[in-house]
This record gives structure tokens, C-alpha cells and sequence, in this order.
């Protein structure tokens, strides 16, 4: 049959053929062709585990045999080829470097699942009782529930791994014992015989679907730990001084704005006062334009620029004494400050060779 993997598969990644304790298992995120994919970096003890780029992998995997109806293991080699942080989740990127071997493994992969389900002791749908379900694979699943059920008995377990796709389960009770702190708990096993092809690859779908959420937060949460390390604490008197900063810096932004305002005013009073050309229509007609410098535009804009020095002064003082040693310079009043003075000089320069004054 043909092989391939799909977004969403589970796949066990094994970093040292002689050490069994190195199997991780994760789940596939994406796909590019079939010797190239990417998986959630594996999580142990709720730490991403680090793998070098080049390393060799075997990665085993399973799928549905149509033919037979049952599901087949397969392994290769693959090469780490490069690892990505994409959105506080770490991912990994596996080269295929050997051609799929076929394995010999029984069991289904079990997920730890913690979560409360329906139980009902009868094929009917009565008899209904409370199970805490502790962990489940598409082979069988392990619960917590409070009424003893009989060994060998035939029972449907309604299984919500998906909220809006419950699937109803007719299982076998393998054992019904009572927990080891309890006299009142019993831990109990079921096995899934009679499962249906199409509620075989469903369950398999979202016990994968479940386990990719877990490995998406369980890295995003490693992911945090780590920026925590590097990024200092934010204690409360920080977080009160960098609310009463923010409120402050609102409050020199209106100072910063009408800055900004006279510099504008400044640069529109100079282009009035410019002279104006006399064209031979308005010669014509007798009307009057006047071909010399305003010296009552420029008297204007010599006041509004000295307001504009002394209030970028102002400025850089109170930025100073809120801020000195803890921000930059607020180039804000320097720039408007150095337009008024350049302002005042061209009125000045005016002045003393155009008017003569």
C-alpha cells in the first residue's frame, strides 16, 4: 500500500536505538511532500527535549491497511534539519533519509486523559453510571468510577475526546478492582473488540487531534519558562512606576503636540511674509502688491518662536527630572526647540540686510 503522512498523525521519535528510554512520541503539524515534515518538538517531564540540527531519528509510525482492516507499523530514518519557534510553539523539521520498514508492535499508542464520561452496564443504554476516564487508546481504555461492574460483562462507554463528535463504545470489562487509597473506587478496564472500521480511524483521529493541544500548550508553556529566565521579573512597585510613566507620558504628549503646532504656525507666518511678485495684470488694473519682506509677519514669527524655545526648555526639564537615567532624550522639544532658534536667526538675518533695520 502506499505510504504517507497526514497533518495530525502521531509518530514516536527515537533518538538512540540503544537506549529505550529515548522514545518520544509527538504528533505531525505539517506536511511538504513525502520525505519532508514538520512535528511539535517532543515534551518530556513537561520540557521541550532538545535535539541537535543533523541528528539521525527513527521515527515509527502506523497506518490503516484497507485491505486487512487493521493498522500496520512502519519506521525510517530521518535527519533534524532545522527547528523553529513559530508563535511561542516549537517545532522541528525531519528530513526522510531511508526508505519505510515494516515493524512488529501490538499495542495503541495511550493517551492520558483525565475527563468525566457516561457508562452504561446494559447494551440497552439503561443502567447508567459516572466514570472518570484515566487514560485511553483505540485498543481499550482505563476509568475511575464508584459502582462495581462485573468482569466479562458487555458495557457501552460514551467517549467525548471531542465535545461536538461523542463516540458510544461497546466494550468488554476486563477488570474491576478497587483502588489502592479507596475501598469505595474501583479502577476499571475495558477493551474495545467490536470496534467498527470507521470508529476505529475516528477514535485513532481524535486521541491524536487531543494530544497535538497538549503538545501545543505543553510547549508554549516551556516556551514562557524560558522567556521568563531571560526576561526579569516584573515586580508591583515596577508595575505601579510604569503605570504612572505611561499616564505621564500622555500628559507631556499635549506639550509635545502644541510644540509641534508653533513650529507649524512658525514656518506659515515666514511664507507670509515672503515678498510677493507684481505681474503686469495686476499692474494693469491698479492693484496694489506689495514686493518687499513683511517686517509685521516676521515681528510674529520671532515672538512665536521665542514661546516655542521656552516651551521646549520646559519640556526637556520635566522629561528630565521624570526620566533622567531611564529613557533618552525626548527628541520631540531638541528638534522643535533648534527649528524656533534656526527661525529666529533667518528673521534676525532678514532684518539687518533686506529692511536695514
Amino acid at each position: 500500500m502506499a505510504l504517507k503522512f497526514n497533518t495530525g498523525d502521531t509518530v514516536e521519535l527515537q533518538l538512540d536505538k540503544h537506549d529505550p528510554s529515548s522514545k518520544y512520541r509527538t504528533v505531525i503539524e505539517s506536511v511538504e511532500g513525502d520525505k519532508v515534515f514538520e512535528v511539535f518538538a517532543p515534551i518530556h517531564s513537561g520540557k521541550v527535549v532538545l535535539i541537535g540540527n543533523g541528528n539521525i531519528i527513527t521515527v515509527v509510525f502506523s497506518q490503516l491497511n484497507k485491505a486487512t482492516s487493521r493498522y500496520e507499523i512502519f519506521s525510517f530514518k530521518a535527519r533534524l534539519e532545522s527547528k523553529e519557534n513559530r508563535e511561542g510553539v516549537a517545532l522541528i523539521k525531519l528530513l526522510r533519509i531511508s526508505d519505510f520498514k515494516k515493524t512488529q508492535r501490538r499495542d495503541f499508542y495511550r493517551l492520558n486523559f483525565v475527563k468525566e464520561m457516561e457508562l452504561s452496564t446494559s447494551l440497552d443504554g439503561t443502567g447508567k453510571i459516572e466514570v472518570l476516564s484515566r487514560d485511553i487508546s483505540a485498543g481499550g481504555m482505563r476509568c475511575v468510577t464508584t459502582k462495581r461492574v462485573k468482569p466479562g460483562e458487555k458495557v457501552i462507554i460514551h467517549i467525548v475526546l471531542v465535545p461536538k463528535e461523542p463516540i458510544d463504545i461497546i466494550a468488554d470489562v476486563v477488570s474491576c478492582d478497587n483502588m489502592p487509597d479507596s475501598m469505595l473506587r474501583y479502577d476499571l478496564r475495558l477493551r474495545f473488540n467490536n470496534l467498527s472500521k470507521s470508529q476505529q480511524t475516528k477514535l485513532i483521529r481524535q486521541i491524536n487531534g487531543v494530544q497535538a493541544e497538549y503538545l501545543k500548550k505543553l510547549a508554549n508553556k516551556d516556551y514562557e519558562s524560558h522567556m521568563e529566565h531571560i526576561l526579569p521579573n516584573l515586580s508591583e512597585e515596577k508595575l505601579v512606576r510604569y503605570n504612572a510613566d505611561v499616564k505621564f507620558s500622555i500628559r507631556l504628549g499635549y506639550l509635545m503636540a502644541i510644540n509641534w503646532i508653533l513650529c507649524f504656525v512658525i514656518f506659515i507666518l515666514i511664507v507670509i511674509a515672503r515678498p510677493v511678485n507684481e505681474y503686469p495684470v495686476a499692474r494693469f488694473f491698479n492693484i496694489y502688491t506689495r514686493t518687499g519682506w513683511s517686517p509685521q509677519a516676521l515681528n510674529v514669527a520671532i515672538g512665536v518662536s521665542v514661546g516655542t524655545i521656552i516651551l521646549s526648555i520646559l519640556g526637556l526639564t520635566i522629561d528630565r527630572l521624570r526620566f533622567a537615567g531611564r529613557k533618552p532624550v525626548n527628541m520631540t522639544f531638541v528638534v522643535c526647540g533648534s527649528f524656533a532658534l534656526l527661525a529666529i536667526l533667518i528673521c534676525v538675518t532678514l532684518y539687518a540686510t533686506v529692511l536695514n533695520v
